[in-house]
């Protein structure tokens, strides 16, 4: 068996090489960067502008909005959003076992019940609720949104 042999390219080249997919990947993105920051500026002016550029001290984002229906039509939307899928008053997720027998055994279901009851503790304890609304408003103006869930000790909570 004849195995095909590669070279790897030493850290002078693969730097280049990064460089060069980097100012790639850079020339896609330009483009759609002050498509973004317009959007950003008409329905979440306090997050800022994404651009790699400079930002300018004291400059105030949202000054040059005159009409606010961007702003106000994204929040309406995460808080539909959010009180009618995933708000704390809700049950809004229910545990079960994936073969159907077993949700019929009554200790692994009073189990499995404490175990989504915990959760649900766990998540009113924590600070998901608040979190969970910004998320769904960074999704809602620029598209990208993200949430870090980070175990926090001295509180017992994520």
């Amino acid at each position: 068996m004849i195995m095909a042999q590669t070279s790897r390219p030493n850290s002078e080249k693969l730097g280049d090489l990064i460089a060069h997919r980097h100012a790639q990947l850079e020339d896609i993105r330009n483009p759609a960067e002050s498509l973004m920051n317009e959007a950003l500026a008409m329905t979440a002016p306090g997050r800022g502008i994404i651009t790699s550029g400079d930002i300018i001290p004291g400059e105030k984002y949202g000054a040059d909005v005159y009409d606010d229906v961007g702003i106000e039509s994204l929040g309406i939307w995460a808080d539909g959003l959010h009180s009618n899928h995933a708000s704390p008053a809700l049950n809004w997720f229910k545990f079960a076992f994936a073969k159907k027998e077993l949700n019929k055994v009554q200790r692994l279901k009073i189990w499995l019940e404490s175990v989504e009851e915990d959760i649900k503790a766990k998540l009113r304890k924590s600070n998901f609720y608040p979190q969970f609304n910004a998320f769904l408003r960074d999704g809602g103006s620029s598209g990208t949104a993200s949430m870090w869930l980070d175990n926090n000790d001295p509180r017992g909570v994520t």
